[in-house]
């Protein structure tokens, strides 16, 4: 069954998603006023929005037509999704429309606005070519070999986007692809990581990766550094969050079983007591944290 758990500054309560559908992600608005919840991992997705009344079919993607594997936006009139069979789907935030734009399954998206104010947004195409959309149009630029596989993106605006191969390997290509030659390798961890989140702090990039056996990886800006949770080893943890500087908690993991792990003051402590149900996604505001999951395991 779809289960969301939402923390409020105090505690972690359950939201009633309305759905027995597996939930995949759950993302909204910086300010918080929208948040929608991705429902299914075969078929077609149903996209959720929670509202006064709670979650219920979110008309801002109701035209979806294939599996939607990530959302992400800049604001309410510029929302994307992407799936499976090249779709991209964009919504002005209450209509929808179908774009297809490369062969076969978009992994990840990312979207910011620019400097010149246009909103501009990069999407994984099967690990071989970086989809960028200038703000008009969406083109696809070919993947360099070292990253051929990518399937996390992130985008840090004037600090570039940010590439994450499936066995670990990161990149950072300039902040417009137009302008990318070739990209700075930063370095290879040798573990196997499954999402990475980052935030800008005082003019750097700092980042985090979670993946299997509690396994994490740092980026203060400069160089990286790769560890674990103490009381995250038992975990394959599938998504992570990272807060604004100041927030607290500042990042938030999950994962399956139960795993659900916060970082504040440099300490990774698990919240057991919520649940034990497989947790898929994380997104939050300063103080408004929600993770969508179900019930089970995948294997």
């Amino acid at each position: 069954d779809g289960v969301i758990f939402h923390y409020d500054g105090s505690q972690w309560v359950i939201e009633d998603s309305g759905t027995t559908g597996e939930l995949q992600q759950v993302w909204g608005l910086d300010s918080g006023s929208r948040v929608w919840a991705l429902v299914g991992r075969w078929g077609i997705s149903r996209v959720l929005e929670r509202g006064e009344n709670g979650w219920q079919a979110s008309a801002a993607f109701g035209g979806a037509t294939t599996v939607l594997n990530d959302m992400d936006g800049v604001a309410e009139s510029d929302l994307w999704a992407v799936g499976d069979n090249g779709v991209i789907v964009h919504s002005n935030g209450q209509e929808s429309v179908n774009l297809v734009r490369s062969i076969g399954y978009l992994s990840d998206l990312c979207a910011h606005e620019a400097a010149d104010g246009s909103i501009q947004a990069w999407a994984l195409s099967g690990g071989e070519d970086m989809l960028f959309y200038n703000g008009t149009d969406w083109s696809s630029y070919p993947m360099p070999l070292q990253f051929s596989g990518a399937e996390f993106v992130y985008c840090s605006g004037v600090h570039g986007i940010w590439v994450m191969t499936d066995d670990g390997e990161w990149g950072r290509f300039g902040a417009s692809l137009l302008e990318q030659g070739d990209p700075e390798f930063e370095f290879p961890i040798a573990q196997y990581l499954n999402a990475f989140d980052g935030r800008v702090t005082d003019g750097r990039v700092e980042m985090w990766g979670v993946g299997d056996a509690g396994l994490t990886a740092y980026f203060d800006g400069t160089s990286w550094t790769a560890g674990k949770m103490a009381d995250g080893q038992r975990f394959e943890m599938a998504d992570v969050w990272v807060g604004p500087q100041g927030a607290s908690p500042e990042v938030v993991a999950v994962g399956e079983a139960g795993g659900l792990l916060t970082l504040a003051g440099g300490t990774w402590t698990l919240h057991d007591e919520v649940t034990d149900l497989d947790l898929n996604g994380v997104w939050g505001v300063r103080l408004l944290l929600r993770c969508a999951g179900h019930l089970g395991h995948d294997g």
